[in-house]
């Protein structure tokens, strides 16, 4: 190949090599074209010009199509790796074996009866008669390219490439008990957004970039395999030295996802000979994903990245280069033409625990010759090329030809890439248009401790300048009518087009409320959409947080991990509030016990009884939300509200709390709330659950209750008006689960300690209250006793835990309620879209 222009060896050396004659000080690979492709060109213009050539053969059948696809091949026997993949809910995994591959390996995976594992032993590949799968090498980490090809053909709209070493990390709230890749959407419930970290690269953008600082190793100096050699002491590769921001990008600009690894991280030879070799990365629930900056080139790997539909086309690994460098090539590769595409590379908190076999680090070394050496004159070339072909099929083929003219890969690549995107062509695959791609542009968001949420778009601005919250416009001008009119005027001038129908945003605390947290998420998400709901969590219980790091990730749910305790949180709720003001209609503050629903419209004046006609239902919800908008800045309320009624009989049968143990009772006037004063002396007086008017909230009290003081002027003396919301209101449920809340509460106000036991509890209240009977004082005096404690806050699950801890029977009586069938149906549908 070195002589296929007839170029003596001294010529060609002179084209591979700056200044040869430097032998004190050696020689650098220049990149520099030194041979011509003489082949065909098989893309033409919009077109593949010789597809019969290479029409698909005959495939392996199989009797499911997934969307969300897993690749991985193997020389060993079945591996945790591999075995923890396959363990995975809504995913489907292809398994390529080798010529070295043990012939009983889906037996001895104990895989064989699955109808959504594939696996392709050599002999199976064999009778593939596509071209394309025939022309990829045995004995070759290449071997994947089939796994991917069969991926796409049987459906595939996120792939995931992994190596049969790396385990995917334990979760605690899934039977599976392990991590999900990011997977493609389920319903367009989900959030479209993908919450980020971003650099402010300015006028001086990296040209490459070396993430894995900004992923908090615990070692210092990191890079990863296939960064430039020649940069890794350039700190101003790794972003440290810019502008971090928080915010979000559409997920349908995100092309590949690299999830870093724990334990023994993919780093190069030279790496692990002369520095730790065993690190991990920030697995905090707070952890975020880390956006490459537009530009800039960054390497990834075939160990643990998403691929998603819109950059199949760069998943081909080369093949005549060693398996230590071709996932980086591939990487450098396809980054060049996702520029062009406007697609990002995403680095992501560990997905995996790589548990390496033993390698030779000098082997390792030798293998990666061609990263050192190359790299730099690689990632230069690519700065550097241009290409105005208009598909993507003839750019690809256009840079492969390029490298292979620079020496960095040979003719049996170019010749696999052109069989590569036929067979992608007839397998059906749609390639990505040059021509329909915006500029990527990651939007910052507000955020708390360090956590980015959703507030956009902005349209709830007026004023003069018409980019004013209202709360905003009140520090220049006064509370009056005529302010209100004003920034009103101003809010017609935003340029902003605000979302059709009524947007509606819910902001939920909650703490270790398993599962009924589970349950409220996916009721709501498939109620009004997972980005429109605000969860400030202080859980401890893994399953509570593992849950919601998979819902941020995968659904958009906003989630904020909060250290705070009850005492601070009703200040962080509104200071959310303020900045989802500019971006919701309405704004409600629920518990995790609450669950929205609406009177239809059908539905006659009066007291409704849960199991008639006119029972508020989930479905009404959807109606709502498609009117526009009703309120005109006062507060509003919710007059409907049924309250759950439990059998604990049924509880202490179940194996955890279901909603479909409830029946309800319904009422259309408000609970009656025990109201403290700042003399902490108690009245009782009407409470109704506050719907917000999110341009006039100033405040969210803890309990969400309607209190004229949380409004703007001129509206905060205005009486409440009511709403069509109702609430199906889980405040009566399973007694253990009541009794674990009413004690998390207490411990989170500094009521009691966490390590007391029950008696000690009793034993304090006891010595504090005086000689009293927990279940049959009255009411008010005991209300009237524990305030005295100076604890107002939540004092009524002090009374409800210090009754459960005296044994006193509760008057719920199940049959005086009425199932909710409607209700009961929501919840089972949306469990079952997410399970």
């Amino acid at each position: 190949q070195m002589y296929e222009n007839k170029k003596s060896l001294e010529e060609v050396a002179h084209q591979l090599l700056e200044d040869p004659e430097s032998a004190s000080t050696g020689s650098l690979f220049s990149g520099n074209p030194f041979r011509t492709y003489n082949g065909p060109l098989h893309v033409h213009g919009r077109g593949f010009g010789d597809e019969s050539a290479y029409s698909s053969g005959k495939f392996p059948s199989l009797k499911k199509d997934c969307n969300n696809w897993a690749v991985v091949t193997t020389i060993n026997p079945p591996t945790h790796a591999v075995k923890s993949v396959a363990s995975l809910p809504s995913w489907c995994l292809v398994i390529v074996g080798d010529t070295k591959t043990p012939p009983d390996y889906l037996q001895s995976a104990g895989l064989e009866d699955r109808d959504d594992v594939l696996y392709l032993s050599a002999s199976d590949q064999q009778l593939i008669t596509d071209g394309f799968v025939q022309s990829v090498p045995f004995n070759s980490f290449a071997r994947k390219n089939v796994g991917f090809l069969l991926a796409i053909k049987y459906g595939a709209k996120v792939i995931f490439d992994f190596d049969d070493d790396n385990v995917l990390l334990s979760q605690n709230f899934t039977d599976s008990g392990f991590v999900s890749p990011l997977a493609s959407k389920v319903t367009e419930q989900e959030s479209s957004l993908l919450k980020v970290r971003f650099l402010d690269v300015g006028d001086t953008p990296i040209a490459v970039f070396n993430p894995l600082p900004l992923m908090k190793p615990t070692t210092d100096g990191a890079w990863p395999r296939g960064f430039p050699l020649s940069q890794v002491k350039n700190t101003s590769t790794t972003g440290m030295d810019r502008k971090v921001s928080l915010g979000t990008i559409p997920h349908s600009s995100v092309g590949v996802v690299q999830a870093v690894c724990n334990g023994d991280p993919d780093v190069d030879a030279a790496h692990r000979l002369t520095r730790s070799d065993s690190f991990s990365f920030n697995t905090e629930p707070s952890a975020l994903n880390l956006l490459v900056p537009a530009g800039s080139f960054t390497p990834y790997n075939a160990q643990a990245t998403v691929h998603n539909y819109n950059a199949f086309w760069g998943l081909l690994l080369p093949h005549t280069v060693p398996g230590r460098v071709t996932d980086i090539w591939r990487a450098y590769f396809t980054e060049r033409i996702m520029q062009d595409l406007q697609l990002a590379v995403v680095y992501a908190p560990p997905l995996v625990l790589h548990q390496r076999s033993h390698h030779n680090y000098l082997a390792d070394f030798n293998a990666e010759n061609d990263l050192y050496i190359k790299t730099d004159a690689l990632l230069q070339f690519l700065q550097d090329w241009r290409d105005v072909s208009p598909s993507v099929p003839a750019r690809l083929e256009n840079l492969w030809v390029a490298l292979y003219e620079r020496g960095y890969i040979e003719l049996a690549d170019v010749e696999a890439l052109q069989l590569w995107l036929a067979a992608l062509i007839n397998v059906g695959y749609e390639f990505p248009s040059l021509n329909s791609q915006s500029q990527l542009v990651a939007v910052a968001q507000p955020a708390l401790h360090g956590q980015p949420y959703l507030a956009t778009p902005a349209y709830n601005l007026g004023g003069a300048s018409g980019a004013q919250t209202y709360a905003e416009f009140l520090k220049d001008a006064e509370g009056t009518w005529d302010s209100w009119q004003a920034w009103l005027e101003g809010n017609k001038k935003v340029a902003i087009t605000r979302p059709t129908g009524t947007v509606v945003k819910l902001i939920m605390m909650t703490k270790d409320e398993w599962p009924l947290l589970r349950t409220w998420v996916l009721y709501h998400g498939s109620l009004i959409g997972f980005e429109n709901l605000y969860v400030l969590d202080g859980s401890s219980d893994p399953r509570c947080v593992d849950f919601l790091v998979h819902a941020r990730g995968h659904w958009g749910l906003n989630v904020v991990f909060s250290p705070s305790n009850l005492n601070v949180l009703a200040t962080e709720m509104t200071e959310m509030a303020r900045e989802l003001a500019k971006a919701s209609d309405i704004l409600m503050k629920v518990d995790t016990d609450e669950f929205l629903a609406a009177i239809p419209d059908s539905c006659p004046e009066g007291s409704p009884r849960v199991d008639s006609n006119c029972s508020i239902i989930p479905d009404a919800v959807a109606d709502l939300l498609a009117q526009p908008p009703v309120g005109d800045g006062r507060q509003m309320f919710v007059p409907l509200a049924c309250l759950s009624l439990v059998n604990d009989e049924l509880c202490d049968e179940a194996k955890q709390e279901e909603v479909g143990l409830f029946t309800f009772q319904c009422q259309s006037q408000p609970s009656i709330q025990s109201v403290v004063d700042d003399a902490h002396s108690v009245t009782t007086q009407p409470s109704w659950k506050s719907v917000y008017d999110a341009r006039t909230v100033t405040t969210i009290n803890l309990g969400g209750h309607v209190i004229s003081s949380d409004i703007l002027p001129p509206w905060n003396g205005i009486q409440a008006t009511a709403s069509r919301f109702g609430f199906f209101h889980l405040h009566s449920r399973c007694t253990r689960q009541i009794a674990a809340s009413s004690r998390m509460v207490m411990v989170g106000h500094g009521y009691i300690s966490a390590d007391w036991t029950d008696e000690q509890v009793l034993v304090h209240y006891r010595r504090k209250l005086g000689v009293i009977d927990f279940c049959t004082i009255d009411q008010s005096t005991f209300v009237n006793k524990v305030l005295g404690l100076q604890q107002s806050l939540s004092f009524h699950k002090v009374i409800w835990y210090l009754r459960f801890l005296a044994k006193c029977k509760r008057d719920d009586n199940p049959a005086q309620g009425f199932p909710s069938p409607a209700f009961r149906q929501f919840v089972e549908d949306a469990t079952s879209k997410y399970s």
